[in-house]
């Protein structure tokens, strides 16, 4: 049997120049993960992949803190 990850899933895996931008500013403001995919119209599950990609090319550092950014309520 094999596993296809992310096969059942609905994932956006394309983004604009000016949407990296805006996740960027997002990211190093420390607004959390559900903040951010609320900012740019996305699931949680995109925007974890793309701070996966953009941690694995270097355009983004840890924060203090973590991939979930400061809650807000």
């Amino acid at each position: 049997m094999t596993h296809v990850l992310f096969e059942d899933r609905n994932v956006r895996w394309v983004y604009k120049d000016r949407e990296i931008q805006h996740f960027r500013q997002l990211w190093n403001d420390g607004v959390s993960l559900k903040g951010i995919a609320f900012a740019m119209r996305r699931t949680q599950l995109d925007i974890t992949l793309l701070i996966i990609d953009q941690a694995e090319d270097g355009k983004i550092g840890p924060r203090e803190t973590g991939i979930f950014g400061e809650e807000t309520a």
